[in-house]
């Protein structure tokens, strides 16, 4: 089950849709992504500018202890704001999501991450658009399965 992916955030571009990837993979990551849904809601980063939170939310997941202790990224549950699909065409891109009641922000870079973007929009829209997505993968996987099991 292979071919192109990428978000499309405010006429912009995240992920690289020239290559092919396995959408079977891009299914299992939203799978995961979907125990989040609601839930991203968080103070801290919606006071903050986009790019002070990109780099906090960065350094909490990916390492920079320095920046952000990896226990308050724990206790605050930082993964929850992660959109970033791990596969291929997401390897140079990392994608953030926050919301207060009312609205929501995508927050975006490309490596090497020194042009921070923000798309906003209204709360859960993204997790509306990310399920929706999810829900036509699978149903893509589930014909591609009984395909194979039945030639």
């Amino acid at each position: 089950m292979n071919g192109h992916f990428r978000y499309w955030c405010g006429g912009r571009e995240i992920g690289n849709f020239r290559l092919e990837t396995s959408l079977r993979d891009v299914l299992f990551m939203l799978d995961g992504m979907r125990r989040d849904m609601g839930k991203r809601q968080n103070t801290r980063f919606w006071n903050m500018s986009p790019t002070d939170m990109f780099r906090l939310v960065d350094a909490g997941l990916f390492g920079k202890r320095d920046v952000a202790p990896l226990e308050l990224s724990i206790e605050e549950q930082w993964a929850r704001h992660n959109i970033g699909p791990s596969v291929d065409v997401f390897d140079d891109w990392k994608v953030f999501v926050v919301e207060n009641e009312t609205r929501g922000r995508v927050v975006f870079a490309r490596h090497p991450y020194t042009n921070v973007e923000m798309v906003e929009m209204n709360a859960g829209e993204v997790d509306t658009t990310l399920e929706s997505t999810r829900a036509a993968l699978d149903e893509i996987y589930e014909r591609e399965k009984a395909a194979q099991q039945n030639p």
